[in-house]
């Protein structure tokens, strides 16, 4: 976000509720960094994750009333094509940076298009199989399981989205 938020600006941290731990994390996590950004503000908003598209409207036309130098939105789950949709409604792409998560099929055809900046993709097999070997080596091998599987992620664009759709 920083490399594509070159000037002053405004961030929007969309948290899709309902609320978790992880959600919280990367809430926490890009607020830590964009303090130490002197040129962006941000600020929290919560969206409902639940709700049909398009039903987080009002929260998207308060964000771009409030902050006319909006320069980013981070979403903090797949729901990240609502606000890629809106933003595009606005003819704000390119303006605008966009990260979420998540290889979706709607976030895909957004950052196919350059709505969506970065896709961060959490490799979602290779997390399945970690837990799965994990619960293999405690109950048959009677091994002892790491608390923290530590896991890679990847960032995804438009350039490089075929090789991990693949």
């Amino acid at each position: 976000m920083q490399m594509l938020a070159r000037t002053t600006g405004h961030v929007a941290i969309l948290r899709v509720m309902p609320k978790d731990y992880h959600i919280e994390e990367r809430v926490r996590g890009f607020l830590t960094h964009c303090q130490r950004c002197p040129h962006i503000t941000s600020e929290v908003y919560d969206i409902d994750g639940d709700k049909k598209r398009g039903s987080n409207g009002r929260v998207f036309d308060r964000i771009f009333r409030q902050h006319p130098d909006l320069r980013g939105i981070f979403v903090t789950n797949a729901n990240t094509h609502p606000a890629a949709a809106y933003v595009q409604s606005r003819s704000a792409a390119g303006r605008v940076c966009i990260i979420g998560y998540d290889l979706i099929d709607e976030n895909v055809r957004f950052l196919r298009e350059g709505v969506i900046d970065f896709l961060i993709s959490q490799q979602p097999e290779r997390q399945g199989y970690e837990g799965i070997y994990a619960l293999y080596r405690y109950v048959v091998l009677k091994e002892p399981v790491p608390k923290k599987v530590m896991m890679q992620i990847d960032i995804v664009t438009s350039e490089n989205v075929d090789f991990f759709r693949s």
